[in-house]
């Protein structure tokens, strides 16, 4: 593959084979599930350390869940890189790599994520399982990255933190939290 070949791989669909890199920028949609996901596996295929490049200002929490049950699925290591905003979701796919990277100028937007309730009003509670149990999830991956920086943070501190209202991480305040591992000038 020619370079001018890699180069419109990565631009066109956010996957650079040779340094095993993928882009995820934008929205975390059904759209861009997909194109994660797949350039996932296909990088899984050739040894060695995955690096996601990742700013989003969030969105979907099912298609962002997806992603992250791709990343833990992952034969190889995954390096995930925040650049610009990591807001919402995306600060939660954050948390499953297995080394969690800032840049200087970054930052994570964590809160209370809002499940879209669909369906018929009958079914509503039924779909509200599916919001509690996304909730929980969510949560979950945070909190469990902080205990494991953090044994004595409690839950119910972070919870307060983020329910009905946004929380704002500068890299050294995810890192020394444990949301994010270190900060990078240069990878």
């Amino acid at each position: 593959m020619s370079n001018k070949e890699s180069i419109e791989l990565f631009h066109d669909y956010g996957v650079c084979y040779e340094t095993k890199t993928i882009k995820c920028f934008g929205e975390i949609n059904k759209e861009r599930r997909d194109q994660v996901i797949s350039n996932l596996h296909l990088l899984d295929q050739k040894t060695g350390e995955v690096t996601i490049l990742l700013s989003s200002e969030g969105g979907c929490v099912q298609s962002g869940l997806e992603i992250i049950d791709a990343i833990r699925a992952m034969k190889n290591l995954v390096r995930i890189i925040a650049y610009g905003e990591v807001s919402s979701m995306a600060s939660v796919i954050m948390q499953a790599g297995d080394r969690r990277c800032m840049m200087p100028n970054s930052f994570l937007m964590l809160h209370e994520g809002e499940a879209e309730l669909k369906g018929k009003r009958k079914d509503r509670k039924e779909w509200g399982k599916l919001q509690e149990h996304q909730e929980k999830v969510t949560i979950d991956l945070y909190y469990d990255r902080i205990k494991e920086k953090k044994p004595r943070y409690g839950k119910k501190k972070f919870i307060d933190k983020v329910e009905d209202k946004d929380w704002i991480l500068l890299p050294k305040e995810a890192v020394e939290l444990g949301l994010a591992d270190e900060i990078l000038e240069t990878y």
